[in-house]
């Protein structure tokens, strides 16, 4: 199964993936650009030089940029759903949907703090015992998007993502204690770089969002397997900075 994985919630990055369970995601080819304010200028080309190295099924060793147009080979399509700046997460998710609407294939939501979660776990040594996770993002503003996971490892080298705290925005002071709340024992994330007090003296995963878009994948492999939704509305978390002017106040 090949999946197109797509995320806007900070910079942009895309992966296309070969996976036929959670464990078994191998890239296939991913780009990305650590500019935050250009993602619908972005995206099309990213998406484009992703798509082209897709390798046909017919042994040829061919891929789509020999043959445009005759490779159908997307399956699926993987979008994080924030939280994050409004403009950057709407790029994405209309780009995706547009993108599987087009082609007649599934598409699947993932909040973005979920997927770091679940690449950082993939790239943790392997534990005998649960790991409690916080995964803090930059949220601007002098925030942070903070959520805390746990990281139960499983039979060949899986790992269940369970949400300990949802993700919520708050200043790094908060984030602090929420970590002390919860017994955190490992941190992620580009929040951690801008507040490195959050974080302590614990040990730090200096992993960015680009690097998600496989962990989106694993996401939704495991929660379409237990039928569970991945809707992709947008996770924003703050109302949109612009808002439509009110009646004009009376003066009577």
């Amino acid at each position: 199964m090949r999946i197109l994985s797509i995320d806007s919630s900070l910079s942009c990055a895309v992966a296309l993936c070969e996976a036929d369970a959670p464990d078994t995601v191998t890239v296939i080819a991913e780009e990305s650009t650590e500019d935050s304010r250009r993602h619908a200028e972005s995206l099309a080309p990213l998406m484009a030089h992703v798509v082209e190295q897709c390798p046909f099924d017919d042994g040829t060793g061919r891929t789509a940029r020999q043959a445009p147009g005759e490779c159908d080979c997307i399956d699926g399509v993987v979008v994080a759903t924030g939280p994050a700046p409004f403009t950057g997460l709407r790029a994405g998710l209309v780009t995706a949907r547009t993108f599987a609407r087009a082609r007649g294939i599934d598409i699947w939501g993932v909040p973005s703090l979920d997927a770091l979660a679940a690449h950082v776990g993939a790239a943790m040594e392997p534990a005998d015992e649960p790991t409690r996770l916080m995964v803090l993002t930059d949220a601007r503003r002098k925030e942070v998007y903070a959520a805390v996971y746990e990281l139960t490892p499983g039979p060949a080298c899986a790992t269940t993502l369970s949400v300990i705290s949802p993700v919520s925005v708050m200043f790094p002071e908060a984030a602090t204690e929420l970590a002390r709340q919860h017994q955190v024992q490992h941190v992620c994330g580009s929040g951690v770089a801008l507040y490195p007090e959050c974080a302590g003296d614990l040990p730090v995963s200096h992993i960015t969002e680009s690097g998600s878009v496989t962990g989106a994948v694993s996401i939704a492999l495991v929660r379409r397997a237990a039928g569970q939704e991945c809707p992709t509305e947008p996770l924003y978390l703050r109302h949109a900075d612009v808002q439509m002017p009110a009646g004009r106040k009376s003066v009577l």
